[in-house]
């Protein structure tokens, strides 16, 4: 979702008030995104180059914390079996999980200011991810290992940023 506003400039008003109040535009961009879906798999598969899913007990889902964290894992790893025989895959359907999601908030404030006929100089306010809201990575999705479950990191380099900056047109 995007939004973008213009305040009245005022043009009644004198110039002092003009050029403090009038004529400043603001936007923002607003995104969600849900997760995308995964697969977890057989750590100890015995057939060379093959990925096998193992066996669904449960629903992983029900009751899960859903948060990121070494601490805690983000569905219930209980839920999942190996398979007695690991040369065939379990039940588990591929991209059966869905991970977590994120959102951010990017805003801007803008102001021009006319020299002449032909030239303005525009002040220029933005910030990214205004929130500072982490995006998570996917959990460890490899049934046996000990973080199994669990999400330790983010993706890329998300962290808010805020820039001023004024940009001279002619």
């Amino acid at each position: 979702m995007s939004f973008g506003y213009e305040f009245p400039r005022l043009l009644d008003k004198s110039l002092v008030e003009r050029l403090i109040v009038g004529g400043w535009q603001i936007n923002g961009i607003f995104q969600v995104q849900s997760g995308n879906p995964f697969t977890v798999v057989n750590s100890s598969t015995t057939a060379q180059s093959l990925t096998f899913r193992p066996n669904v007990t449960c629903d992983p889902t029900a009751g899960a914390l859903h948060k990121a964290g070494a601490a805690q894992s983000f569905f219930n790893t209980a839920c999942f079996a190996l398979p007695i025989d690991n040369s065939h895959s379990g039940n588990e359907r591929r991209g059966f999980l869905v991970g977590p999601g994120f959102n951010t908030t990017d805003v801007s404030l803008f102001k021009d200011f006319n020299l002449t006929e032909n030239q303005k100089i525009q002040f220029r306010f933005e910030a990214f991810n205004v929130f500072n809201e982490a995006r998570f990575a996917q959990p460890n999705l490899t049934l046996g290992t000990a973080t199994f479950g669990k999400i330790t990191s983010t993706v890329g380099n998300d962290s808010r940023v805020v820039q001023l900056a004024a940009k001279y047109a002619f």
